[in-house]
C-alpha cells in the first residue's frame, strides 16, 4: 500500500508551539539604504488541540522593496529568500483561521473545544424560560408575530 504523502492531513493534534513573522530593520553604509530582514520566530502558546488543514514553506530573508521611477523603469517588490520552514497549519475551530505550528511541537491527540461560547449560562436560561410561554400552533411550532407598527 501507497505510503500517504501528508499523514497528519485532517487529523487532531495538540499544539505547543506557533510561528510568528518580526521584521528587523539594518541600515547599510555599504547600499546607504534601510534593509529589512524578515524571519519567523517560534513562540510557546498554551496547549490546545486542533486540526491539521494543510502544510505549508515559510520564508526567511532580505525584503527589497519596489522601486517605483515611472519614467525609467519599474522593479517590482521581492523576497530574497535566505532560509525554508515547513510547517503544518492547524484550525482550533471549523470556523477560525489556521495558524503555523513547527512540525516538531505537537502531540498527536486531543479534544478540540471552541474557546468562546455565544451567550453566558445566564442569559441561556433566561432565554428558554422566555421562550416556553410565546405563543405555538397545534402542531407546537412558534406563531408568526404581526409586525408592532
Amino acid at each position: 500500500m501507497k505510503k500517504p504523502n501528508f499523514p497528519l492531513m485532517g487529523k487532531i493534534v495538540t499544539v505547543l508551539e506557533k510561528y510568528e513573522r518580526y521584521q528587523t530593520h539594518d541600515y547599510s553604509l555599504k547600499e546607504e539604504k534601510t534593509i529589512t530582514k524578515r524571519k519567523w520566530r517560534r513562540v510557546p502558546i498554551k496547549p490546545r488541540a486542533g486540526w491539521v488543514t494543510g502544510y505549508r514553506f515559510i520564508y526567511e530573508g532580505i525584503y527589497y522593496p519596489s522601486t517605483c521611477d515611472y519614467l525609467e523603469s519599474y522593479n517590482p517588490a521581492y523576497l530574497d529568500v535566505t532560509k525554508t520552514i515547513k510547517c503544518l497549519l492547524v484550525s482550533f475551530f471549523p470556523t477560525y483561521n489556521p495558524i503555523r505550528v513547527p512540525v516538531d511541537s505537537i502531540i498527536k491527540g486531543g479534544t478540540p473545544k471552541n474557546t468562546s461560547l455565544p451567550w453566558t449560562d445566564l442569559q441561556r436560561i433566561t432565554l428558554s424560560k422566555e421562550t416556553k410561554n410565546w405563543p405555538r400552533d397545534k402542531k407546537g411550532r412558534w406563531k408568526k408575530c404581526k409586525p408592532i407598527m
